[in-house]
């Protein structure tokens, strides 16, 4: 999915644009033109729907065709980095720009390639782990280990498991 270029400002410099694409799990989005914050307005909504299509959310935004980077822009970058941190997922920004050197918690790859290998990784580790917590629990189950607070099954002649009553006071 690509939006199309908005039109080109009086000054002769090319209009911003953004390119939008999935890769399997990881949402792609090139970013074209002075990226300050009319063009922070444009992409924030897109950053937001990225971020809440998938649990985790991989994002990877290729900076390498912008001509503009602002403190406004940087400033939304690390917003999303810690955002995406926070739900599970990873930013890693396509960029070789001096202005982001300031920003040590972005991932940065030297091309789309190795952050989508970087994301691909992550994302295989992830839902490795899922399935050893799903089958850990389920041997668990099978084996009449109470799994998550649950309570134990009722043995023949056993009392019903019952909750302890809290202390009067």
């Amino acid at each position: 999915m690509s939006q199309s270029p908005g039109p080109s400002p009086a000054g002769g410099r090319p209009a911003f644009r953004i390119e939008r694409w999935l890769c399997g799990p990881v949402t792609v989005m090139s970013l074209i033109g002075a990226f300050n914050q009319p063009a922070a307005g444009r992409v924030y909504p897109l950053l937001v729907q990225a971020l809440i299509a998938r649990v985790p959310p991989y994002l990877v935004l290729d900076l390498r065709r912008i001509t503009e980077l602002t403190l406004c822009t940087c400033l939304m970058l690390l917003l999303v980095e810690r955002h995406a941190r926070e739900a599970g997922g990873r930013l890693v920004v396509v960029c070789d720009r001096k202005e982001l050197a300031w920003a040590g918690g972005v991932a940065r790859a030297g091309t789309i390639e190795q952050a989508l290998a970087e994301l691909a990784a992550r994302d295989r580790d992830h839902r490795l782990g899922l399935l050893r917590h799903k089958r850990s629990r389920t041997a668990g189950q099978q084996a009449g280990i109470p799994v998550s607070g649950a309570p134990p099954a009722s043995r023949a002649g056993a009392p019903a498991w019952r909750p302890t009553p809290p202390p009067p006071g």
